[in-house]
């Protein structure tokens, strides 16, 4: 399906997901046929983008992970949409 996306795509994975679907992620990113995409990987980030509190690190690590992907996002979508 995704061969047919010509739109910009942000194809975006979080590293802490306990269902761990960065490979699936990244697999969608690689068969979109747009040319503006990018693929990126939110470190300490769970399926929800909230901070994981189930790591090696301290929560207070990621407390940002949050904010950090939204701005992130907003961003990428303004870069390519505003006028």
């Amino acid at each position: 399906m995704l061969q047919q996306v010509k739109a910009p795509l942000l194809a975006a994975a979080n590293q802490a997901s306990f269902q761990n679907l960065i490979q699936e992620v990244e697999i969608n990113y690689l068969y979109s046929n747009s040319k503006d995409k990018d693929f990126i990987v939110v470190e300490g980030a769970t399926t929800g983008v909230t901070p994981c509190t189930n790591g090696a690190l301290p929560a207070s690590a990621y407390s940002n992970v949050t904010k950090n992907f939204f701005d992130y996002a907003t961003q990428w979508i303004n870069d390519r949409f505003s006028q």
